[in-house]
């Protein structure tokens, strides 16, 4: 099953006090194949940081990347 990412989910997915985290990691443990955008990185990470500071969210840049791999599309 392929499933397109959007930011709400990663933002559940980085964030331990997010009340849909543990359902988050959940989903993301069965490997389903993820897609993601530039967009929808770029907004995460800049959720993530306003929320939650830099040191998480250079944590997650680095998580989604090996998450998601080659499957990031770059949409203008």
């Amino acid at each position: 099953m392929t499933v397109i990412v959007d930011t709400t989910a990663w933002y559940a997915y980085f964030v331990v006090k997010d009340l849909f985290h543990h359902e988050a990691i959940g989903y993301f443990q069965t490997k389903p194949q993820l897609i993601t955008t530039n967009i929808v990185f770029e907004e995460t990470l800049a959720l993530i940081h306003h929320r939650q500071g830099k040191r998480v969210a250079v944590a997650a840049s680095k998580n989604i990347h090996e998450i998601c791999g080659a499957n990031l599309r770059y949409i203008s």
